[in-house]
């Protein structure tokens, strides 16, 4: 994540903090259909900062978040994100590659560890051999190996 993009999360979190509970909770779930839409990590914190600062302004007036935002919150986040620029496709491409990475970074190191370039049967107890269902696993261990096997299975199957 660049900098600029932590220094605005760092300032939204400030800000929201200065929310009352009921505002919070009204932005918590505009957020949340905010990062549905193909918009930039940045471009979402850039609009959850415009409309806390929205809420703010009217919480000092003594105006109640549904009359600031209006009662459909999901229409007024969608006469917003009509005006923001979408991600291109390079940018969708990168940020799946990124997510990608991330997965074979934490998963990897586990799988390299568990199998280790040897055969996974040799591994096993001999009463353990005849699959993963089959027997109920007496130690974790042998319950990493059933696991192991069961998401190259499923990743096989993709």
């Amino acid at each position: 994540m660049k900098r600029q993009t932590k220094k605005l999360i760092e300032e939204n979190d400030i800000l929201c903090e200065q929310l009352s509970k009921e505002a919070n909770d009204v932005l918590r779930n505009m957020t949340g259909y905010i990062q549905r839409f193909g918009i930039s990590r940045y471009e979402q914190e850039k609009v959850r900062q415009d409309i806390a600062e929205m809420i703010l302004e009217g919480e000092k007036r003594g105006i109640p978040v549904k009359n600031t935002i209006g009662e459909d919150y999901q229409a007024f986040c969608d006469s917003v994100l009509a005006e923001m620029p979408r991600m291109s496709s390079r940018e969708k491409c990168l940020n799946v590659i990124r997510d990608i990475c991330i997965f074979l970074a934490v998963w990897l190191p586990f799988w390299v560890l568990q199998y280790g370039g040897k055969d996974e049967q040799s591994r096993l107890p001999a009463e353990a051999q005849h699959g993963c269902f089959s027997y109920l696993p007496q130690d974790m261990y042998t319950a990493g190996l059933c696991q192991g096997r069961f998401l190259i299975s499923i990743l096989r199957t993709c």
